[in-house]
């Protein structure tokens, strides 16, 4: 009994220092690197390794040479059974004022390996709430919104996209 109980206490210690030593920053620099071949530049931005986590502080995201957002702060957390990216305080470019409100207050990323197939996403800004996933095998990208009355009185041709729920809310699905 006391050797199973070394045997895990050893593996939680070895998977605890390889999370801790992984070297998030240059896997960081790495992802944008590869982002970069798709038009997407994030810059701007001061990057610090916080131990467990990868902490990111002023990004700006340029999609195709063109200022698309500012983001405040992204956590970022590889635990290897259960990932997650939190993102507070996004800004979007004056340019998509006329299409959704441009100020997203928080915005959750999950992976997790109870559901390996799917990444869980969740925001919260002036457009309501969001809930949904994107299935990486079917690629598919399913969203549930519960529409904030801005969203609803300013910004109704962009909800056309949407369809109804019996529940009151608005669903959108597509591939990529």
């Amino acid at each position: 009994m006391r050797k199973i109980r070394n045997f895990f206490l050893y593996l939680m210690l070895f998977v605890g220092a390889l999370m801790f030593f992984t070297p998030k920053v240059q896997l960081y620099y790495a992802l944008e690197k590869e982002l970069k071949e798709y038009g997407v530049i994030v810059s701007s931005e001061k990057v610090d390794d916080t131990g467990l986590r990868l902490s990111i502080f002023g990004a700006d995201l340029y999609v195709q040479g063109i200022l698309s957002a500012h983001i405040q702060e992204v956590n970022v957390g590889l635990f290897g059974l259960y990932n997650s990216v939190s993102i507070k305080s996004i800004e979007l470019a004056k340019t998509f004022r006329a299409m959704v409100p441009t100020k997203i207050e928080h915005a959750e990323l999950t992976y997790s390996i109870i559901s390996p197939l799917k990444v869980q996403v969740a925001a919260e800004g002036d457009f309501g709430e969001i809930r949904g996933y994107v299935d990486v095998v079917e690629r598919l990208v399913h969203i549930e919104l519960t529409a904030s009355k801005l969203m609803k009185r300013r910004y109704s041709r962009s909800l056309k996209q949407f369809k109804k729920l019996e529940t009151g809310g608005l669903e959108y699905e597509s591939r990529f």
